[in-house]
């Protein structure tokens, strides 16, 4: 299931972050794969998924970039 659209993240890359043991919050998974980094409009998703998987939440410092059209 795509997690993260702008960045074409599927939950199946998160767990995989998750797994390495590098990723603690939505931050470090935005700063290792992307996913959250551009519009924030998944991050609540992000962040249901990353607890499910036993990891904690967001320091609040991930810097969205907006594009415009």
């Amino acid at each position: 299931m795509v997690v993260c659209h702008c960045q074409a993240v599927n939950d199946a890359r998160i767990a995989a972050e998750v797994a390495s043991g590098d990723v603690v919050d939505a931050d470090t998974l935005a700063q290792r794969c992307g996913a959250g980094s551009r519009c924030g409009g998944c991050m609540p998703a992000l962040e249901a998924l990353l607890e499910q998987m036993g990891v904690g939440g967001t320091s609040g410092s991930v810097t969205t970039t907006t594009f415009a059209a």
